[in-house]
């Protein structure tokens, strides 16, 4: 297992935070995207998190990359919010606070 400020800087560089909003429907999620070589990486990440998923190879024209991704709010309230807090530091925290006090007020 990686330590968990090891993944908390992983996230800090790579993660994303997803909230889509429409007139009728209200959308969560959490990605990590990264080059395929992290391939194993990404997937020590996904354990540490709790997420129980592989990482996906994706090909769009050129590009390849990995993207490691939930919309689960069971997930992200269970595992990812829980795993995060507290752990980040920088401009990735602030984008984190507004996105987990969209989470929590969805529910």
């Amino acid at each position: 297992m990686l330590s968990p400020d090891f993944v908390a800087g992983v996230i800090s560089v790579c993660g994303t935070f997803i909230h889509i909003k429409s007139a009728r429907t209200e959308q969560f999620g959490f990605q990590i995207k990264m080059s395929p070589e992290n391939f194993e990486l990404l997937d020590y990440v996904a354990r540490s998190l709790n997420l129980n998923q592989k990482p996906r190879l994706y090909r769009e024209k050129n590009t390849e990359y990995l993207l490691l991704i939930t919309r689960s709010r069971k997930k992200l309230l269970g595992c990812v919010i829980p795993f995060i807090d507290d752990r980040l530091y920088g401009p990735k925290l602030l984008c984190y606070l507004q996105w987990r006090s969209d989470v929590l007020k969805s529910v």
